[in-house]
């Protein structure tokens, strides 16, 4: 009730989240909270926003301002890729190099040498979105003193030698076999712009907007009249420019988290079948249809939907996903189905790997909190810090939120 979820965002919760702000070296963070029960859908909720957007200028960081949404960005454009495939007849089960070529992209994909050339014709559109067509973990950052490259030049390698963008090539059996993939997102990128003639801001302006995203843009340069925060390292050191700029499906998004949480709520009412949602039904349908475990569990503790991470917990299924960008960490865990449907949390901060510790120890406080079923709580007491040492720095996020977080979601039937 949104009594309750003002009270797990209270004084007491807020003073609690400083202290884990200062230990873990975090500048800010900004809690979007999504209240529920069973009026899945509402638009009750809480906003809560602690520390500072800059260091440097003393700018308090408040619930407006707009934070990197990194990887959070994938389960808005999957959403996007359905509705606007849907509306012209494309199924997600299209070959990605047909439509290419329909829309006269100077791209395609091809097979990665000693596979398969056929694989190349094999790769979906719903293989780009759910992480088993393409390769390309981590999409590097641009400096904003640069020009921002095209989603084109950056698939077709063009930017190797300065920027460490490979040329997207299928190097898989798409479908078969789960492999975190940004480049599956550049490739939608290339897709969508080349069938629109226009900018990914553009064509997706309309969509946002729609979602109550207005305070949300997949644009890297400044907006007029927004407040953009500023990115910290763990040695507290400001990101060069404030942030880099990202491919924008991939990871390029730039919002408040009640703007995810906006959108999480037409999510939520499209999947409870109700037709005011700006997605339709069918669309959150497929998003949150988990098929069976192809190795993501290993890396999330969760299956994964379409832009999107489902796992159990006891008798509810949760929507998660994880985010990091250079200085931005960020994460949302939203119930969709179970007693708790319509619950969710979205948290985003203004730093770097300790803030990643310091949002999943947030996120401990909430679900104890807030009672959610299916969940271990001595296992969350029990997980206070994770050690970095020997994990590749793409995967320190997951495997951070894996550990002290995600484990403690109860398999359906298990006592705990």
């Amino acid at each position: 009730c949104p009594a309750a979820m003002a009270a797990t965002l209270g004084a007491e919760a807020a003073a609690a989240f400083q202290r884990l702000m200062h230990e873990h070296n975090t500048a800010g963070v900004s809690i979007s909270a999504l209240g529920g029960g069973t009026s899945t859908g509402s638009r009750s909720g809480a906003d809560l926003a602690l520390g500072l957007a800059d260091r440097e200028a003393g700018v308090p960081l408040r619930p407006e301002t707009l934070l990197q949404a990194a990887s959070l960005s994938k389960t808005v454009a999957a959403a996007f890729a359905l509705e606007y495939f849907a509306e012209r007849g494309v199924a997600m089960a299209t070959p990605v190099n047909g439509l290419l070529k329909a829309a006269g992209a100077d791209f395609r994909l091809e097979a990665a040498a000693a596979c398969p050339a056929a694989w190349a014709d094999e790769v979906m559109l719903a293989h780009l979105v759910d992480h088993t067509g393409l390769g390309m973990h981590y999409v590097r950052g641009v400096p904003r003193s640069e020009t921002m490259p095209s989603a084109l030049a950056l698939v077709r390698g063009e930017r190797r030698t300065d920027l460490g963008y490979e040329r997207i090539e299928v190097a898989k059996r798409p479908g078969r076999v789960f492999g975190y993939s940004g480049g599956g997102f550049l490739v939608l990128q290339v897709l969508l712009e080349a069938l629109e003639r226009r900018s990914i801001e553009e064509i997706m302006r309309p969509f946002l907007d729609r979602c109550g995203m207005g305070d949300f843009t997949f644009a890297q340069e400044d907006q007029s009249g927004a407040a953009y925060a500023a990115g910290y390292f763990d040695d507290g050191s400001r990101v060069p420019g404030g942030r880099l700029m990202f491919p924008a499906l991939a990871a390029g998004g730039i919002g408040a988290p009640r703007a995810l949480a906006n959108f999480w709520r037409h999510m939520l009412t499209a999947y409870a079948g109700r037709h005011e949602a700006a997605v339709s039904r069918d669309t959150a349908t497929q998003m949150l249809t988990a098929a069976e475990d192809k190795g993501s569990g290993d890396f999330m503790s969760a299956r994964v939907g379409m832009g999107v991470f489902i796992a159990d917990a006891g008798p509810n299924r949760i929507a998660l996903h994880q985010a990091a960008n250079e200085g931005f960490r960020g994460m949302y865990l939203v119930c969709f189905h179970g007693p708790d449907a319509g619950q969710g949390y979205v948290v985003c901060a203004n730093g770097d790997n300790q803030a990643a510790i310091c949002i999943a120890r947030i996120v401990q406080h909430l679900l104890i909190e807030s009672s959610w079923q299916g969940i271990d709580h001595d296992l969350l007491r029990g997980r206070q810090n994770f050690d970095f040492g020997g994990i590749k720095q793409e995967e320190i996020v997951n495997f951070a939120y894996k550990t002290l977080v995600f484990d403690a979601f109860v398999a359906p039937g298990e006592a705990h």
